[in-house]
């Protein structure tokens, strides 16, 4: 539940899938109070049918792509140096993994450009400079496949 003060002004990004990432992303930007409780108040339950399921990886990238483009550049405006570091570790990183798990199901060259044109607009962007170390190896791989060698 959120207060409508806090989110009246954050918008989803129409036309993309996981538009929620990048949404509640900048609600924390706002640095909301929050109260964590033991109670099961979200149940999921996938529908196969469903858009996200039943969609083409290279689609999945590209949302990703957008999601993560749109919300990087509003962290680097906005978030002080803890803010960014936790994000990063805490989110970020998980959502380039998303999106780099999905290199395996590519198919044509067209996919594979698509692909590579993504992250190295998000690398050119600055989004993988300060990784974590956890996910150090994982940048290391994405950078061979923007290269190609991968």
């Amino acid at each position: 539940m959120y207060r409508r003060d806090l989110i009246k002004d954050i918008k989803f990004i129409n036309g993309i899938l996981f538009e929620d990432f990048p949404w509640w992303c900048e609600v924390l930007l706002k640095k909301p109070r929050t109260t964590i409780v033991n109670l099961p108040l979200y149940f999921y339950r996938p529908n196969f049918n469903g858009i996200v399921l039943s969609a083409k990886q290279i689609k999945i990238m590209e949302s990703l792509f957008v999601g993560l483009d749109y919300i990087f550049k509003k962290y680097k405006q906005s978030a002080n140096d803890y803010q960014m570091k936790k994000w990063s570790e805490n989110f970020l990183w998980f959502f380039i993994a998303r999106a780099y798990d999905k290199t395996q199901y590519l198919n044509t060259n067209a996919e594979f450009k698509v692909a590579r044109d993504g992250f190295a607009k998000l690398a050119k962007l600055g989004v993988f400079d300060n990784v974590p170390n956890e996910w150090r190896k994982l940048r290391r791989n994405i950078y061979a496949f923007i290269k190609g060698t991968k």
